[in-house]
């Protein structure tokens, strides 16, 4: 992981290898640095491993969609 300044702003760059059988995967994630430097880098390791999670897990991959409550329901 690299922390760098691109255009005035502060980001974490991570560089994976994903090691399999004889082969090798490199990825790579990057999140800008907001108020928490933690939190930026969780998101720039999570970017990296986006595309090859649902590979790695043998699912196909799902999407959701996320849609408000109607004002009736209570939770």
């Amino acid at each position: 992981m690299e922390r760098r300044r691109i255009n005035g702003r502060s980001a974490v760059l991570t560089h994976l290898v994903l090691l399999r059988g004889r082969g090798e995967t490199h990825l790579l994630g990057s999140s800008l640095i907001g108020s928490d430097a933690l939190e930026a880098t969780v998101f720039s390791v999570l970017g990296a491993l986006n595309r090859v999670l649902p590979v790695l897990a043998g699912e196909d991959v799902v999407e959701y969609e996320v849609e408000d409550l109607p004002p009736e329901v209570e939770l």
